[in-house]
């Protein structure tokens, strides 16, 4: 994986708060027929109590070796970093201590709330992989993959912090993550898929995103709109863009190349013309609209020409021609 850069606004997003720590047993089983819970959490804060008043070098030190170096496989595979990086790491990251102690207080009660309520619509669900709570740098809030045949999903507790704040509602992106995990039992003819290589066409990204948006709002009602958006202006940033939003994906439906589909899923703004993660709420109209006729477990099943069909039908509805 490439060589992370540090976020160097850390600094600007922090407000100060006195929380203590508390934190998950470092492995947790929700169920017998549920995921593994790894909390690197836990070593951080140990690394924090030795090292919150060394110097940069001795930080740096006890960072690699007391939070990387016991899960090294992790970082290597999701988040490898050389020690400049690390360097500056373990500086910028100061601001925001108050911020990750209280996520982290927040996740032995909310992850497994998440999963209960998610279980209630969807209770066949069951994945063997491991979740995973971690300090990534600031490079993603959550993503997964697989590491020597493992299966990974990674909650980046600082990036957390930064994007979403201290308040940040985690029911919310539990729910879009669990479902992506549960989404993909019924896409496996994409299994191995790599979209940086242009393999998944963009309808299929939109309707992923769409549905795992959609599916976190019905599952959790109360939510706000930029809550369930994970902080997007939709109302006033994407929505009025929503008809050339639609004409633009119907004409680029089947094509995966990264120069389509990122402006419409990347969080950074990568066009003037595309707001960021627009895909996001295009794929959650088309949802809300099958919504209306279709059960949520028969939304999650929707593949192939079926699913083909009724986006198409829709987004053209949304072009407004």
């Amino acid at each position: 994986m490439r060589k992370v850069k540090i976020l160097t606004v850390i600094s600007l997003l922090m407000f100060i708060f006195d929380i203590q720590a508390q934190t998950l047993p470092k492995t947790t089983n929700l169920s017998a027929k549920s995921f593994q819970i790894l909390n690197i959490m836990d070593d951080f804060w140990k690394y924090w109590e030795k090292g919150e008043k060394a110097d940069i070098p001795t930080r740096t030190k006890l960072f690699r070796e007391m939070v990387i170096n016991p899960h090294k496989e992790i970082y290597e595979g999701f988040v490898n970093i050389d020690d400049e990086d690390l360097a500056g790491y373990v500086k910028d990251v100061v601001p925001l201590i108050p911020r990750m102690r209280k996520i982290t207080q927040k996740l032995d009660k909310e992850l497994p709330e998440a999963v209960a309520n998610f279980k209630k619509t969807f209770p066949k669900f069951s994945w063997g992989g491991t979740a995973v709570f971690m300090p990534n740098y600031g490079t993603t809030d959550s993503g997964g993959g697989t590491i020597n045949g493992k299966h990974y999903q990674i909650f980046g507790v600082d990036t957390i912090a930064i994007q979403y704040g201290e308040n940040a509602n985690l029911a919310v992106l539990f729910s879009h993550e669990l479902f992506h995990l549960y989404h993909g039992q019924f896409h496996s003819e994409f299994n191995g898929k790599n979209r940086e290589k242009g393999e998944i066409p963009l309808y299929l990204m939109v309707w992923n995103e769409g549905l795992a948006t959609y599916i976190s709002q019905r599952l959790n009602p109360k939510a706000s709109i930029e809550e369930i958006f994970l902080g997007q202006k939709v109302q006033t940033e994407v929505a009025p863009k929503l008809p050339k939003l639609s004409q633009s994906i119907l004409e680029n439906f089947d094509n995966g190349s990264p120069q389509i589909w990122k402006p419409f899923l990347s969080a950074s703004k990568t066009s003037n013309e595309i707001p960021p993660r627009s895909g996001y709420y295009v794929g959650y109209k088309i949802a809300e609209e099958l919504g209306k006729k279709m059960s949520l477990q028969k939304l999650s099943e929707l593949k192939g020409a079926d699913l083909q069909k009724k986006m198409k039908k829709i987004l053209q509805k949304l072009t407004g021609v």
